[in-house]
């Protein structure tokens, strides 16, 4: 039965199950078979660490400052539905392995196939999905207290499948959505906190972002530019500007490729540079394809510069993409062609994009469970990649409520063996809040050479994260183990938000991160 994963029982975190009073769930079931010994990879490629329970399946996560990770189903543990007003989460704590199950209901908002974007100061904005209008704002709070879940005003209109993105005066645009309600428009609207209130944006009409799947309106890639606009790279293959003032504006930008890439996804690697990746044309029981695409969105509006990167070694669909601080990106499940609710072929090894070479490495090591539609990756505070969910479709055999955590290979010896955190950059320095153009001190527990990114925290569903950006740092001063580093000046490159701060030596081994803010009080 691939829904129950082959695990120790050793590894499983303890499970705190708040959504039904005074209830504690077991942490996996005492017959569970024990997980065959992991092999030892015998090149510098990355290794994944022992399958854990998790008492939903993660059709959606949100990273959090301090490390933890906030994973969501619907309104059952491994079901989905229509505006029923409830919705499951499990927050993961990494640093004690214990897994808090609440069931949500103030908010009257069933957070299935919503929008997301993590606001300027650090909470989440969920927007739709099965309870199509609905608002809700995840405030993570500190380690031991609840977290809140806060009521926000409803949307304009209905929206299911949508995106969101972040824009650098704070606000939250979010367009197309076609899903459940499919005759209502899915025109942009825009969230202002200076009135806290949505409003419709008039000239951004929905149909010329659209592709030919029926379902044209789903997932799109939105990433603002350092010129201060919003840029959309796909799925679908024509790429457009849009101008968020006022009541907005469209302008076709060029085509990214032949092909429109539904169920692909799309990170922003560095400053105005972006990856896209795989997909396919039709939503479900589709050819993938392995192309892939930088896109440089720094220059003038008329100068978008599209590239062939390396194909991936295999067409891959449905998968989640993760950019880690070195700028490589990291591919994490899906399958060779697209199926919903369906394990069927599915890709078990990582592929990892070399920012330098553009080029992909196959690791060699496969993880043990498949991570297909419904499934989440994010960055670990630590570097590392969890990877969780699949499925979320009642009594299907395709069911994962587990989760298992990727070390990449900066964080591995050349023998598979991990690095000892000692061996490992450490910042000495504090959390800290900057504003744009700030110069800040940084100390290291050493003297050599590092260099330095932000990685913005993030929040991702149906393998779409429009929050991840990696912003790498100049140091502009040495001194010993401190080094003075230059934050952007540009609001639309440092967008209001928290960041994962990390260090990396010659190597490319990071550091643990440190939270870092920019927060211009709009929230």
């Amino acid at each position: 039965d691939s829904a129950m994963p082959s695990v120790k029982d050793s590894a499983m975190p303890s499970v705190t199950d708040s959504s039904e009073p005074t209830v504690t769930e077991s942490n996996a079931p005492s017959s569970a078979p024990k997980q065959k010994p992991k092999p030892v990879a015998t090149t510098h490629t990355g290794k994944w660490e022992e399958v854990f329970f998790v008492p939903i399946v993660s059709a959606a996560a949100a990273s959090v400052k301090d490390g933890r990770i906030l994973l969501w189903s619907s309104f059952l543990k491994k079901g989905w539905g229509i505006g029923t007003g409830l919705t499951f989460t499990n927050m993961y704590d990494p640093l004690t392995g214990e897994i808090t199950v609440r069931k949500i209901a103030n908010t009257e908002h069933d957070m299935f196939c919503p929008g997301t974007a993590v606001l300027g100061d650090g909470k989440v904005m969920i927007t739709g999905g099965s309870s199509s209008r609905k608002t809700t704002v995840f405030d993570p709070k500190e380690r031991n207290v609840e977290p809140e879940f806060i009521k926000f005003p409803e949307m304009m209109n209905h929206r299911g499948y949508h995106s969101m993105a972040m824009l650098s005066n704070g606000d939250i645009f979010t367009l197309g959505g076609s899903w459940p309600h499919w005759t209502d428009a899915k025109d942009g609207e825009i969230f202002e906190f200076e009135t806290g209130e949505w409003r419709n944006m008039t000239n951004i009409k929905s149909k010329p972002f659209l592709t030919t799947s029926e379902q044209s309106d789903y997932h799109m890639w939105l990433f603002e530019a350092p010129n201060g606009f919003l840029f959309h790279a796909g799925p679908s293959k024509n790429m457009h500007w849009i101008d968020t003032t006022g009541d907005g504006a469209v302008e076709f930008s060029k085509k990214r490729g032949d092909k429109n890439t539904i169920t692909g996804n799309a990170v922003m690697y560095d400053i105005g540079k972006i990856l896209t990746i795989g997909g396919s044309e039709e939503y479900t029981n589709s050819d993938a394809t392995t192309q892939c695409h930088t896109i440089d969105i720094n220059g003038a509006k008329s100068d978008v510069k599209v590239e062939r990167t390396g194909d991936l070694s295999i067409t891959r669909s449905m998968c989640n993409s993760v950019v880690l601080p070195t700028g490589d990106v990291v591919v994490v499940g899906g399958m060779i062609k697209s199926f919903i609710f369906s394990d069927k072929d599915p890709i078990m090894f990582t592929e990892i994009w070399n920012e330098a070479t553009g080029t992909w490495t196959k690791d060699t090591v496969e993880m043990d469970i498949p991570r297909t539609y419904h499934s989440i990756a994010i960055l670990m505070k630590d570097g590392r990649i969890f990877a969780a969910g699949g499925g979320l479709c009642f009594g299907c055999d395709v069911n994962h409520q587990d989760a298992q955590i990727y070390i990449p290979p900066y964080l591995l010896k050349p023998d598979g063996t991990e690095i000892p955190s000692n061996d490992r950059p450490k910042i000495t320095t504090g959390s800290f809040s900057v504003k744009p153009g700030d110069k800040k001190d940084v100390t290291l527990d050493s003297s050599d050479t590092h260099t330095f990114a932000l990685i913005r925290l993030s929040a991702v569903t149906h393998a779409v994260n429009n929050d991840q950006r990696r912003i790498p740092l100049e140091i502009s001063e040495k001194s010993g183990k401190k080094f003075t580093l230059k934050f952007p000046q540009s609001t639309s490159i440092l967008l209001p938000g928290t960041y994962f701060l990390f260090a990396m030596n010659e190597d490319g081994t990071p550091s643990e991160a440190i939270d870092v803010s920019y927060n211009p009080g709009t929230h």
